[in-house]
């Protein structure tokens, strides 16, 4: 696991073990401590590299929004985003929660933007995230 963890993780990542006995058997525990530096990124069947997240009991792939917000976060915050119509027409969309895919759609918005924006507004408290029904959800704080 540990070359595992070295050979296919970026940046890479420690593993934890330990090990107990029960009815006469050893049972090995793996564990993953969270991180400091995120993403971290893990090759999947196809060789490509993907952040995942943990949510109950299920490795899940990130939505690009947290990945560009874990990525953001290693960066001080600094001053805060202006408010101009980009801003605007995301905020006016939202409305309950969304997909990523709603709002791009009907803030009429390129993706990769909304997906910065979407980053800078979770960061600062504006927008919040959850997941619901295997998928990646936002809506006003």
């Amino acid at each position: 696991m540990r070359l595992a963890a070295s050979k296919y993780c970026r940046p890479e990542t420690t593993v934890k073990f330990d090990t107990y006995r029960a009815d006469g058997r050893a049972i090995v525990m793996a564990t993953v401590p969270p991180s400091d530096k995120k993403p971290i990124c893990a090759q999947d069947e196809d060789g490509h590299m993907r952040a995942y997240i943990r949510i109950n009991d299920e490795n899940i792939v990130a939505s690009p929004v947290l990945f560009t917000l874990w990525r953001e976060s290693q960066q001080p915050q600094g001053a805060m985003i202006p408010y101009n119509d980009d801003i605007r027409k995301l905020l006016e969309v939202m409305q309950g929660e969304q997909t990523l895919n709603q709002i791009v759609r009907q803030a009429k918005l390129p993706r990769p933007k909304v997906i910065t924006l979407l980053a800078h507004l979770i960061r600062f408290g504006t927008v919040k995230w959850s997941y619901s029904e295997k998928a990646f959800v936002f809506g006003l704080e």
